[in-house]
């Protein structure tokens, strides 16, 4: 087992699949043995918002959101944002 150390800042987003969640920085991804429930855990809320139910995103990497879609800097990703978490994130990101 190979532990890695990685910065919360540079973390874009963190996607569920299956029993596995990848935490993807600009230039790589991480893949952890876990559930996005525990996971969810683990990073700070003041940076952290939960978009969909297979995403949580880093609320100072949004850039804007296009319809039914997070835009993120710097990389070519779009994060769908599901109706059942909308209304939280609209209010995180203090939109106006």
């Amino acid at each position: 087992m190979k532990l890695v150390k990685i910065y919360t800042k540079e973390i874009y987003f963190i996607e569920a699949l299956k029993d596995y969640v990848t935490i993807n920085t600009k230039n790589n991804r991480y893949v952890v043995h876990s559930t996005m429930k525990d996971i969810e855990k683990k990073f700070p809320p003041a940076e952290f918002v939960r978009a969909h139910r297979s995403f949580i995103v880093r609320i100072d990497k949004i850039t804007a959101i296009d319809h039914h879609f997070l835009i993120m800097d710097d990389i070519q990703k779009q994060i769908p944002i599901s109706t059942t978490h909308r209304d939280d994130l609209e209010q995180r990101l203090n939109m106006i």
